[in-house]
């Protein structure tokens, strides 16, 4: 356990105690294993960290300034590296996410609120140790197979160009749900090269895949009006945005790490489009991962976050 001593009494002993009679973890603990004479070096680097299987870093006001808690992190973030070793953050105190180490920020926490009642988050490090989470057999398309090519997968290039201009003219908006004018979308679409007949042949095609919702015009061919779905942003961004699928995992993460309730306060944490987060909390409402609601406009306001969305963060580690 890598820690500051100013948190071997409020917590560092007790939790490496507990780890150790009711675990059955060998937890190693300077206070408990360094003796007069021993070098500090030797002990720390080579019986501690070198012989871990994991190190839990305990993350504190006292621990975060620390020389020596840093260099036991640098080494161990080499180990996880190089040598697959299992680094846990523990997070006590008030400690926001800038202020936690580079190298940690994109690691799921275990955050202990109340360190007189830890049960729950001692068994989520025990489970971590042991690997006790079950991956999925068959992970994420690998995006550079998407971006690349430019065209969302099932969908011919036209098709995806109209779904493309359909999503980045509703986030010029910058409302999740924002409508497109019918007329608006085809000018556009014309602009790079698509006519009028291709755009209305993609519209239902898309709007018969659920992508999109396109509302009729009386007398007239051209939609009235067309609004992105959550699904059609989906397919869109993980073609057409670089990097989205860590971005739903960082968004992810400043729920269950931060428990930030709020699309505008994830937006700004992970300097993002407020409007892609939403869809994003859309999505995870849609899998029962928790539950949106969005009375006052301009943010979502986020509740009952479900375990699942931990799992989830566990397994696409």
């Amino acid at each position: 356990m890598s820690h500051a001593r100013e948190d071997n009494d409020r917590f560092v002993l007790d939790f490496a105690t507990r780890l150790r009679s009711e675990q059955g973890l060998d937890a190693f603990v300077d206070v408990w294993e360094i003796k007069p004479g021993d070098s500090l070096v030797e002990k720390i680097f080579d019986d501690g960290i070198g012989r871990a299987e994991a190190v839990i870093v305990v993350i504190s006001e006292h621990s975060i300034n620390k020389p020596w808690v840093r260099k036991e992190l640098d080494v161990s973030t080499v180990m996880q590296i190089e040598d697959d070793l299992k680094l846990i953050p523990v997070v006590i105190g008030n400690i926001e996410r800038h202020q936690m180490p580079t190298s940690l920020r994109d690691t799921l926490w275990v955050r202990v609120g109340d360190l007189d009642n830890y049960d729950a988050e001692l068994s989520e490090v025990v489970a971590k140790i042991y690997d006790r989470y079950e991956k999925p057999p068959i992970g994420e398309q690998a995006e550079y197979t998407r971006a690349d090519l430019g065209v969302v997968p099932d969908l011919r290039l036209a098709d995806s160009q109209v779904l493309k201009l359909c999503c980045e003219m509703g986030m010029q908006r910058g409302e999740r749900g924002a409508g497109i004018d019918g007329d608006e979308l085809v000018k556009a679409a014309e602009i790079v090269g698509l006519h009028e007949k291709q755009v209305l042949r993609s519209v239902t095609l898309l709007a018969g895949r659920s992508l999109i919702d396109a509302r009729t015009r009386i007398g007239s061919k051209v939609p009235a009006r067309v609004v992105v779905t959550d699904y059609g942003f989906d397919e869109y961004a993980h073609t057409f945005i670089p990097g989205y699928s860590s971005l739903k995992r960082a968004i992810g993460l400043e729920i269950v790490n931060r428990d930030a309730d709020g699309s505008d306060e994830i937006a700004q944490a992970i300097d993002s489009s407020q409007v892609i987060v939403e869809h994003v909390l859309a999505l995870f409402e849609v899998r029962e991962w928790l539950r949106i609601h969005q009375a006052t406009l301009p943010w979502m306001e986020i509740s009952n976050v479900s375990p699942e969305l931990e799992y989830w963060l566990e397994e696409t580690a």
